[in-house]
């Protein structure tokens, strides 16, 4: 096992431009076969503390009008130990290109200002058609009381598929239309300090093989939300699976359809009606 202790976290801007750097040489780090079907628990603990107006900026950005804070904002300000646990020397190949793929929050009790303390790892890996998945852990405790978890999917692509899978989804109801523009995603970065070119620059972004910038896929978990009444006070279950990435600038149109025991959601195109991401959420049982 590797534990790493983190300090407090105070949110300059350099404090994730020197990791950045430093993880260049991991961009040809090779794949270790060895390390993927031994996988050693890479982990970090680390305290939290985010000001009044860090929240209050975030708020603004994904349009959050209650008084309780918004059950996705942890994700947020845990950028920095994503970032050390793919870049371990125990992660089993390089942490660039990893892709996004589906998101799961717990929320066991109402988020509350407090000493936040949070531990993220990542403990195993799973082959996939043309890849690696795997998961990464955070577990946030306020004032001791574990109240939140974050369940990252992330895909790293081993080699090529030219068969891309169909997503079919059922038409929802719109209930909004939103504009999503570059300097929302800049925003968000210095926000979350995820400083990764493809959100910040559309020049960077095409190098790397996009078409553009694009926006971060949690933001828009978190924008959706902002226009779904759900019942903050009791524990609650989040899932999301992102499905195309949201180039930008784009306009896109939130869906939402409430079951008898759930509400679906989904962020669409509102060009081509195709969906950005899909998602639910339903109230948590042990």
């Amino acid at each position: 096992m590797s534990i790493e202790t983190g300090a407090i976290v105070r949110f300059d801007y350099f404090q994730m431009i020197t990791p950045f750097i430093k993880s260049i040489p991991n961009s040809r780090k090779d794949i270790s076969e060895y390390l993927i079907n031994n996988p050693v628990k890479v982990e970090e603990i680390s305290e939290i503390n985010f000001s009044n107006s860090l929240l209050n900026e975030y708020n603004d950005l994904v349009e959050w009008r209650n008084e309780v804070i918004h059950p996705i904002f942890p994700y947020a300000i845990i950028t920095h130990l994503h970032y050390k646990l793919v870049n371990n020397k125990s992660f089993p190949f390089s942490p660039y290109g990893l892709l996004h793929k589906k998101e799961k929050i717990i929320l066991f009790n109402k988020l509350i200002k407090g000493n936040w303390t949070l531990n993220s790892s990542i403990s195993n890996y799973r082959k996939v058609n043309s890849g690696i998945e795997f998961d990464m852990i955070s577990d946030l405790y306020i004032n001791n009381k574990l109240s939140w978890r974050s369940t990252t999917t992330a895909f790293k692509k081993i080699r090529n598929n030219n068969r891309k899978a169909q997503t079919e989804t059922e038409k929802l109801n719109i209930i909004q239309e939103i504009y999503l523009s570059k300097s929302m995603a800049r925003k968000y970065a210095w926000i979350s300090k995820n400083i990764d070119p493809i959100h910040v620059s559309a020049f960077l972004s095409k190098l790397m093989g996009h078409k553009g910038s694009l926006m971060h896929g949690m933001w828009g978990l978190a924008r959706v939300l902002s226009d779904i009444d759900f019942p903050l006070s009791k524990p609650l279950e989040i899932s999301c699976r992102f499905v195309s990435p949201m180039y930008l600038p784009c306009k896109a149109e939130i869906g939402s359809l409430r079951n008898q025991n759930s509400t679906d959601f989904c962020l669409y195109n509102s060009k081509n009606q195709k969906p950005y991401f899909v998602g639910s959420y339903s109230l948590f049982k042990n």
